[in-house]
């Protein structure tokens, strides 16, 4: 896990970052130029986020923990809609 704040920018970085090991990745640039980077295989593998940091510490913990996303079709979700369904199905607390 890497946290790193420079010139006023927040990056962070855990778990397995490399693509071609995903069955999905999500890539996401926000108007405010947060980026995301979600690697997944049936659960997040890892992730890459630039800017905004609530997305990462919910995201986090289902890294940590290993937690299975069950169900969830990753073929077409935002970080956002991801950070939703977590919440929402419980599979951690936001």
């Amino acid at each position: 896990m890497v946290n790193l704040r420079a010139f006023g920018l927040s990056v962070f970085s855990m778990g397995e970052i490399d693509e071609k090991k995903a069955t999905f990745v999500i890539l996401e640039e926000d108007l405010d130029n947060n980026k995301y980077t979600l690697t997944l295989d049936y659960k997040i593998i890892g992730m890459i986020v630039v800017g905004d940091m609530v997305k990462a510490l919910a995201l986090r913990k289902v890294i940590a923990k290993g937690i299975e996303l069950d169900g969830v079709d990753f073929s077409d979700l935002s970080p956002d809609e991801l950070v939703e369904i977590i919440a929402k199905e419980g599979f951690v607390m936001v």
